[in-house]
């Protein structure tokens, strides 16, 4: 009888600590989740940003991929660069 309640006893115990660590797991990912996710994105812009200010710097390129030479100009480019920014949020 004794070791019958002891053995529900440990598996009542083992339930109960395999539930606390998967509640555990679960705020930790939470956590991680709202600290990573912006991290992320201010990367993405910043590798966006890298990538379109070294294409304005290249203007050799632009100009051969479009037969007329262009001048960039700089305000609208950081509007440019702003929606990308906005279409990559949504």
């Amino acid at each position: 009888m004794l070791a019958a309640y002891l053995m529900v006893l440990g598996i009542f115990n083992s339930v109960t600590l395999v539930s606390a660590n998967n509640s555990l797991r679960g705020v930790i990912h939470e956590r991680a989740l709202k600290l990573l996710k912006p991290i992320g994105r201010a990367e993405m812009e910043r590798e966006i940003q890298k990538t379109v200010k070294k294409i304005s710097e290249d203007k050799e390129i632009a100009e051969i991929s479009s037969e007329e030479s262009f001048e960039f100009d700089e305000n609208g480019l950081k509007r440019y660069l702003k929606q990308v920014i906005t279409e990559i949020k949504k």
